[in-house]
């Protein structure tokens, strides 16, 4: 219900730009607000060369009703772990390619297709149809600045309760001046129950 049908494509422009990452298309942004944004292909990148898969279990997925696998991935930087599943896309027939992780970035190749993460016995990015149904899972660029140096340790555990910091960085240029950011991945998927207690 949200895909958006481009009519201004004519030529090779195209209404949509390339990178959605926090823009008004991106819906990790928009329902989620702050800093939290779709991950684009630079962000999947640096995961996939920072990440080693250390366990895949086959699990029901009560959801979809299907067999799917957990991957659980641990950091080369700092040791901590994030679990993703292999959840395929929805289509009109329903849940289908369970046996594939079918994660959204943020950006698309051309005007019929998008970026996403892939994971297909080893950790990728493809590209597939924009108007198929794909999982979400944010990343929170996190500039650590606090008002008050005494409320770092409160504010980085709380912080980590809500997404997982696997030592990963990310160096952008805002404003003529090159910022650092920590890049956070969520442990959870957006539109699941636990978005209530991302909120909270």
């Amino acid at each position: 219900d949200t895909y958006i049908n481009d009519p201004y494509y004519t030529n090779g422009s195209s209404l949509l730009p390339k990178d959605i990452s926090e823009t008004v298309y991106d819906p990790a942004k928009q329902f989620w607000g702050g800093h939290w944004s779709l991950p684009n292909n630079d962000d999947i990148q640096e995961f996939i060369d920072n990440m080693e898969i250390v366990n895949t279990e086959t699990i029901t997925s009560a959801e979809i009703g299907k067999d799917v696998e957990r991957i659980t991935l641990r950091s080369k930087k700092n040791g901590k772990e994030i679990t993703m599943l292999t959840n395929g896309v929805a289509s009109n027939s329903g849940i289908i390619n369970n046996q594939y992780m079918h994660y959204l970035s943020a950006n698309r190749p051309n005007i019929y297709n998008c970026n996403y993460f892939n994971y297909n016995q080893s950790l990728k990015k493809d590209a597939y149809l924009r108007y198929v149904g794909y999982s979400i899972r944010p990343v929170l660029k996190e500039l650590y600045i606090y008002p008050d140096d005494n409320k770092k340790d409160i504010i980085v555990r709380h912080i980590d309760n809500l997404a997982v910091d696997l030592g990963i960085t990310k160096t952008v240029t805002e404003n003529g001046e090159q910022v650092t950011y920590k890049v956070l991945w969520s442990p959870f998927n957006y539109g699941v129950e636990s978005k209530v207690d991302l909120k909270t």
